[in-house]
């Protein structure tokens, strides 16, 4: 929860240095190495995954999956662009964003299958396929925006052209 709230819990410390360039903040550990906040989120997200599959309430942990990585990329300035962030945190957004969309296609999938089964009437199979497809999207963009914010080329370039495939590819198969 904290982790999604960003800053507005963050006790303001002088000697942490913030980054006049881009929105990324200089957290450090005990030892003085730089945290890096991309894959804190990552290994929550990851771990909040793992927990939903063991559990049995799984309405409940979609809502906190979908809350981690709403409020990463969303809610906060971290998530917008790879301006002032460092290689690895940049590599750590890319499985982010990966882990996120992998969860939502097999969520959305897995989905799918129950509602044949289970019969539901075709107005909230409706609404609830729309809304998985929206988020799918959402997050398709919100990646392409990401990594097309921080200019520069090479392989990032390769990964903003990967996911505007992926989401014509979704597009076209919805």
């Amino acid at each position: 929860l904290l982790l999604s709230r960003g800053s507005i819990y963050a006790i303001d410390d002088p000697t942490k240095s913030k980054s006049k360039e881009g929105d990324s903040i200089d957290e450090e550990n005990e030892s003085g190495e730089k945290v890096n906040l991309a894959e804190v989120f990552l290994s929550y997200l990851q771990y909040n995954i793992i927990q939903s599959e063991k559990s049995n309430k799984n309405n409940d942990m979609d809502d906190s999956i979908r809350s981690i990585y709403s409020g990463v990329l969303f809610h906060s300035s971290y998530g917008k662009s790879c301006k002032g962030k460092d290689e690895s945190e940049v590599t750590a957004m890319k499985s982010f964003f990966d882990a996120c969309l992998r969860y939502e296609l097999v969520s959305s999938s897995t989905s799918k299958i129950a509602k044949k089964r289970v019969g539901a009437d075709k107005k909230k199979k409706r609404a609830t396929r729309q809304a998985n497809n929206d988020r799918i999207c959402k997050l398709y963009e919100a990646a392409i925006s990401f990594f097309r914010g921080g200019g520069g080329g090479g392989f990032w370039r390769v990964a903003v052209d990967g996911y505007q495939r992926g989401l014509q590819n979704f597009k076209c198969g919805m």
